[in-house]
């Protein structure tokens, strides 16, 4: 049985297309910055998977070890960190910092709400 699909779900497929290329999306570069919206956007398409298994998980927020964002986007810890400042104070992501053995892992929670006031309410030169 399929599940339906819920309204969060729906919302990162319309920002990041129906493919399942990595897409950047212009707009969030230009009000968000490059390394902001290549995290975001990897964090949105892994929510997008994860959220056919658990309809919970934009809630409950997702865990990701710095070192795999990395080594699949290759952005630095530092990168991260930097663009992660920059989400939590538009308050689009939430990160929670942990620490297991030497390896540094985060809990994001992305403010679905927040995203689409700064992305679609926010005044812009675009």
């Amino acid at each position: 049985m399929k599940k339906k699909k819920t309204e969060g779900q729906e919302l990162i497929r319309a920002i990041l297309g129906k493919d399942k290329f990595l897409m950047l999306n212009l707009d969030m570069i230009k009000r968000f910055g490059l390394n902001e919206t290549l995290l975001l956007t990897y964090l949105l398409d892994k929510f997008d998977f994860y959220v056919t298994i658990d309809d919970r998980i934009l809630e409950n927020g997702m865990v990701f070890y710095r070192i795999d964002i990395e080594d699949k986007m290759g952005l630095s810890s530092y990168t991260q960190r930097k663009a992660e400042k920059k989400l939590m104070e538009l308050g689009i992501l939430k990160v929670e910092i942990r620490f297991d053995d030497k390896l540094t892992y985060n809990l994001y929670k992305i403010d679905m709400n927040k995203l689409v006031e700064n992305l679609f309410t926010t005044p812009s030169n675009i």
